[in-house]
């Protein structure tokens, strides 16, 4: 009687995590300006709090921002997410660090997405926010963080 033993790899890519000021110092990204205008401009954007939508959102928002707990309310399929290109989490306390678990199926309805940033009010690393997101390959999408203090 004969073993066979079959090996198959499992992919699990990581996205690496770019501080937010340091993404903009580079004048060499073409995204630079792009990210810029989401963070900072005016952009049509819906705003989920405590599971709920706060505002009316606007149709087609190219930007979601949401807290921990309304992810979940996220991961179904919508046809409001799909014009989604910039989604920003906000971590307001450090048990929310580990419960932020993104992949492409938790985030299928978003199938335009191409940047998550991650806002925190507590001190994260880069390799804490690349760990949140699973399941992409380099450059399907960008991942910056930013720590935010009230000091």
């Amino acid at each position: 009687m004969s073993v066979l033993f079959l090996s198959i790899p499992v992919f699990v890519f990581a996205q690496d995590a770019i501080e937010l000021g340091k993404f903009l110092e580079d004048k060499n990204s073409n995204n630079s300006e792009v990210i810029r205008g989401f963070v900072f401009d005016n952009v049509p954007t819906a705003t989920w709090k405590q599971g709920m939508i706060v505002a009316d959102a606007p149709q087609n928002a190219q930007k979601l921002v949401t807290d921990v707990v309304s992810l979940t309310n996220l991961k179904g399929e919508s046809s409001q997410n799909r014009a989604v290109k910039f989604l920003q989490i906000n971590l307001e306390n450090a048990d929310e660090k580990g419960r932020v678990r993104l992949n492409p199926n938790t985030l299928a309805s978003f199938v335009n997405l191409q940047y998550v940033f991650i806002q925190s009010q507590v001190d994260l690393t880069p390799s804490e926010v690349s760990a949140m997101v699973s399941g992409y390959e380099d450059g399907d999408i960008v991942l910056l963080f930013q720590v935010v203090s009230n000091f």
